[in-house]
Formats: structure tokens, sequence, C-alpha cells
């Protein structure tokens, strides 16, 4: 019998539990009637009250005899199975370690979640010869932390041998080889941070993220909506599904690293930092700001957010007062491939590799990108619009923060 390893805990930098791991009673079908499952919990349901959701979808581990029914059974469940486990030979009570999420729905996108091994999970264990690694095994990492850290987490088998009866009543145990359990995981999440910006979005949609600018650690990190990441340890029903994935909420979606978004303003720094690097507009330069900017040798208008304009405005008044006039400009004296260039530098367009699956690495856009896209010229008035942070540029929440935790230590 191989006794599968308990999953290494998850916890903030303050050693506060974010995964635990909880003992249950499981009701488990013997894996030679597992072709009757459907059969089997409709008389648990009609004679013993004992609900078993979806159970014509397919369960697949390694190597184990029973395959588990359900990992939440009540004492009273347990008493009225007992009392008439003569009706259901097939089955039997097995005590496990499920994972147990005991802050709820908090800081779950970074969490992430487990689920049952299915095809899929096999064929790749297979592929990296990790398969012995899971024998007896339920469940394996899905998303964030719990994914990327898999091997970090999820610890090695063990065994009994054990000699039975012909009832496969247990006589005596003949050898074992104890489990080794997971490391446990310390994050550099700050919990009581944590829960303090999630509270501050309130119904609100949106993402955010707090970055030490000496260390690089992350100390707060929410996308919201969020979700229970418990719907899924046993698999998650259709309609819990479903309700995830709505379109308006999408709480599936982790908008810290997956989420595309226009930059705006929180651009300009930068590329005020990229008219330094080249000499453009530097002080004592200013401009004098009436609200609107025309293009050269063209009848087009750009408007800046302020109706009448900033009045006399050079490159550090630009910044704080956020002009867009001032901005069109300098975005057309420097040209595009200047101003990419420290986009690039400060990691727009790319990847910041943090230990989660699934981010995006944005777009920072220039001519050749729109004649292979779009099979169009760039027009200058696009570079004047990417100079505020708008047109095709897009970027992650934590593209942005990782920016502006570069730009604190320069400054």
């Amino acid at each position: 019998m191989p006794t599968p390893p308990k999953r290494g805990l998850i916890l903030d930098r303050n050693n506060v539990i974010l995964a635990d791991n909880k003992l249950v009673h499981s009701l488990e079908i013997q894996r030679s009637s597992s072709s009757r499952i459907k059969e089997i919990t409709n008389q648990l349901n009609e004679k013993l009250n004992i609900k078993i959701e979806a159970p014509d979808k397919k369960i697949n581990y390694l190597y184990e005899d029973t395959i588990p029914l359900s990992f939440s059974l009540t004492n009273e469940q347990i008493a009225s199975f007992v009392a008439h486990q003569y009706l259901f030979p097939e089955l039997s009570i097995k005590q496990r370690f499920i994972r147990d999420y005991p802050q709820g729905k908090s800081s779950a996108h970074i969490i992430g979640f487990i689920n049952r091994i299915n095809d899929k999970d096999i064929e790749f264990f297979k592929k990296e010869n990790l398969t012995q690694q899971y024998i007896g095994s339920t469940h394996t990492g899905k998303s964030g932390i719990e994914k990327f850290y898999e091997n970090f987490i999820h610890g090695s088998p063990g065994f009994k041998e054990i000699e039975v009866d012909a009832k496969q009543n247990v006589i005596r145990v003949l050898q074992e080889k104890k489990s080794i359990p997971g490391k446990n995981i310390n994050l550099t999440i700050d919990f009581k941070l944590q829960k303090v910006a999630e509270k501050a979005f309130g119904d609100k949609k949106g993402a955010l993220i707090a970055i030490d600018p000496n260390n690089a650690e992350i100390l707060a990190y929410v996308s919201q909506p969020t979700f229970n990441p418990s719907l899924f340890t046993n698999g998650i029903s259709q309609k819990a599904w479903d309700n995830l994935n709505d379109k308006k909420s999408k709480a599936m979606l982790d908008r810290v690293v997956s989420g595309l978004y226009p930059p705006g303003s929180t651009l300009k720094p930068f590329v005020a930092l990229a008219a330094l690097d080249n000499n453009v507009r530097k002080p004592p330069f200013s401009i004098f700001d009436t609200g609107r900017f025309k293009m050269p040798n063209s009848s087009k208008v750009f408007r800046d957010w302020k109706k009448d304009g900033h009045g006399t405005v050079d490159i550090i008044k630009a910044i704080s007062v956020s002009c867009d006039t001032f901005f069109y400009g300098l975005g057309l004296e420097l040209g595009i491939p200047k101003l990419n260039k420290v986009l690039d530098d400060f990691g727009f367009g790319k990847m910041t590799n943090i230990d989660i699956d699934g981010e995006k690495k944005g777009l920072v856009a220039n001519k050749q990108w729109k004649k292979d896209k779009f099979k169009q010229s760039w027009y200058a008035g696009e570079t004047a619009i990417t100079a505020i942070g708008q047109g095709f540029t897009l970027v992650t929440p934590l593209q942005l923060a990782n920016a502006t935790a570069k730009l604190a230590i320069l400054l």
C-alpha cells in the first residue's frame, strides 16, 4: 500500500499559514468496481443520504487499489456508513490528508490551488520521469505557488507491505517505508498588508502589487475579484466553474500577471527619463500649454486633460501635473526607437519571470510591429499618444510596479 506524502505548507513572511493540510475520512471505492461508480453513488444518496458530486466524472491517480469518492465525510455520515457497510462491500473508509486553505479567498491568485490528478498530469509525470513520486497521490498543483513549486512542496511517497486475509482485512504489517513530507515554503507576502489591500478594493475589480524596491520582494499581491481555492480541491462543480468564469467578473483571471492595460500617465516618468537620456527638452526648456497640441504639418489636434492647459511647463512640472501637451511634443522629438529603448530598459514588453505561471509580456509597439500586425505604416500621431501611455502600449500591473520600483531606486 503506497503512503502518499503530506504537502508542504505555504506561509507568509511571518509564518502565517496560507495553505495547510487537514486529516479527513474519505469514502473510497475499489478500483475494480470503478465502472459502477454512478450506480453505487446513487444508492448512497438514496439509502444513506451521502451525496457524491459528479459521480461519472473520471478520477485518475496512480497505483492504489481504492479511489476516493468523497473527502468530506461528517461524523454522522461515517456512523451511518459503518452501520450499513454490509450493503456496500465495494466501499471503505480511509484517513487522508487533504489541502486546506484557512484564509479562504484571501491571496488565492498567488497561492493557487490543487486538483485531482488527470490523464494529462500522468502523461507529464511519465515524460519527466516523476511517476514514482506520485504513487498513491490523488492531487497535484494546478496554479499559482501550488503549481510553480510542486516539486518542492509535494514530497516523496512511502509504502506499507501488509498481509491480508481473503476479506482484505489487515493481519499484519510486514515492512514499512515512511513517506517524506514536502518542504514548507515562506512567501515574501505580508499577510496583514495583503488583507488591508484586499479590503481597500471593496467590490471593485482590479489589481494591486506592492514591491519593496530595496530587494524586489513582493509584499502584497491582489487580483480582484478572487475565488476560494478549496472549490477546486476535489473537483469543482460546473455551476461553480461557470460563476467563476462569468464574463463580467472574470474571477479566475490573475490581473496582476495576465491582465493587459494601457499604462496611461503612469508611463510619463519613463518618457521623461528617455528625454534626459537623449538631451531632449532638458531644463530650462519649457512650453506654454494652452490645453491643445497641433501636430506639425497637419490639422490634427490632441488635447490636454486640462481644458485650458497648464501655462508655462518644463519637464519637472510636466511630470507633477501630468501635462499631456508637453509629452505629445516630447514623444515626437524623441521618436519611437529612442522612447522604446528606455521602456525596454525598465522591463516593459518583457516578462519579469515571477515564480507564477501565466505571466504575459505586454506590448511595446514600433513601426515593424504595426507593419507585421496590420500591414500598415506607422503615423506620427501614434508616436505622440504613445508618449502619454496610450495607443498600442499594453502593460501588466506587475511590469508597471517592477519598473516603478527600479525608478524609485534611481531616485
